[in-house]
């Protein structure tokens, strides 16, 4: 879908005039970003990007860490966060019309004045863990765990060294208020290592991911900064699905694969791959509508499962949220209507976006890592199974 050109649905999204324009392709359940960059002239080395979508293990990390630090300095300051994902920049870098308000002002302004920095947009679970272990093979030195308030009355280390630098993350209301701490613990410890004369490596990343939402972005927007990654998705090979209000397309849907299946007995489980009789030919979305904070896309089947009549029903709404300051649009809930029975997971505590954009997850599922869960304990879908994979849906991004 987001190469749909007239769905304007593609999420251009960046830190001010430096994370822009980035695409993330990733398994939303597990994105952990990588940012490295060195004090002012001084570059780091051509590295080739990681594959689009590629989730980076531990062994992939470190030939581009050996590779980065064979020409940067070796005093290397690591700020290692309990958790960071991608969307922490677009949520609250500024980037959704209120830049001066927005959480990382002295990364923005160091990675401006870096003469190169790397991204690796997506390390799997644990790997950030290791990161400091593989800086100490690279460097041949061991880590210096410190505090940031008294590192300004410590003696810095001398060439090859590593500092690390332990931060914390907020959850809720707080979580820009840390993230601006944090920011500016970055700034406070940058400029004591400045004022020793020692150039440096610095590289920010999180233990573990702190959202498991995915957004996907276009690359056609002019590059004012530099590229989180360099190369483009390829285009869908099948049409997405596309409901028409009153002005004009206001649902759109795409995905790989629409697997549903169904219990019929204990330990035996019929599936079914709805998306070749969804998008080539279109299906039927009558009971489809389109409202301002309500929009529900009904795809209608005959005949799946052994079941006369199924259909598949994404129910979305738009709210504000006054953290962001932004409308954002949450997929409520996905119902299986079959032969008269309903089955109904929710997903708005996972699956959601900014309302002008549209969500993207390589995997939406009610059994692995689900994002879709039954809305009770009784309800029919304890029968269903649903996995969906490279799933796209935008139902107010094209207004």
């Amino acid at each position: 879908m987001a190469e749909v050109k007239k769905s304007n649905c593609s999420l251009r999204m960046g830190v001010s005039r430096l994370l822009v324009s980035f695409l993330l392709i990733s398994p939303c359940h597990c994105q952990v970003p990588l940012v490295m960059w060195t004090s002012e002239g001084i570059a780091l080395p051509s590295l080739d990007p990681p594959a689009v979508g590629q989730m980076m293990s531990v062994g992939q990390v470190k030939p581009y860490l050996t590779s980065a630090l064979s020409t940067t300095p070796h005093t290397v300051v690591l700020f290692l966060q309990d958790k960071l994902s991608m969307e922490d920049f677009t949520v609250y870098g500024g980037v959704f019309g209120n830049k001066e308000d927005g959480a990382f002002p002295s990364l923005q302004a160091y990675l401006k004045m870096a003469s190169s920095l790397l991204v690796l947009p997506s390390l799997a679970r644990g790997v950030a863990a290791e990161v400091p272990a593989l800086l100490q093979e690279v460097l041949g030195s061991p880590p210096l765990y410190t505090d940031p308030s008294s590192l300004t009355q410590q003696s810095l280390p001398t060439d090859p060294a590593l500092l690390i630098i332990g931060l914390p993350y907020g959850s809720g209301t707080l979580t820009k208020d840390v993230l601006q701490q944090n920011d500016e613990i970055i700034d406070k410890v940058l400029q004591t290592v400045k004022a020793a004369n020692m150039p440096y490596t610095a590289i920010y990343t999180g233990l573990q991911p702190s959202r498991v939402i995915e957004y996907s972005s276009a690359m056609s927007a002019q590059l004012v900064g530099r590229s989180l990654l360099q190369s483009p998705t390829p285009s869908p090979v099948k049409p997405p699905v596309v409901f028409n209000g009153t002005q004009g397309a206001c649902i759109l849907l795409w995905a790989d694969t629409l697997n549903v299946s169904f219990q019929r007995r204990p330990n035996q489980w019929d599936s079914e791959d709805l998306a070749d009789i969804t998008f080539i030919p279109s299906v039927s979305l009558s009971g489809s509508s389109c409202s301002n904070n309500s929009s529900v896309l009904v795809l209608n089947y005959n005949n799946i499962l052994n079941f006369t009549s199924l259909t598949l029903t994404f129910m979305m709404t738009k709210r504000f949220f006054p953290v962001s300051a932004r409308h954002w649009a949450l997929v409520e809930q996905v119902r299986l209507e079959y032969d008269g029975q309903t089955a109904t997971f929710n997903g708005s505590r996972d699956i959601y976006s900014p309302a002008e954009y549209s969500y993207h997850c390589q995997m939406v599922s009610s059994s692995i890592d689900p994002q879709l869960v039954a809305f009770n304990n009784t309800d029919n879908a304890k029968f269903w199974r649903i996995h969906f994979t490279d799933f796209q849906v935008g139902a107010y991004c094209t207004q």
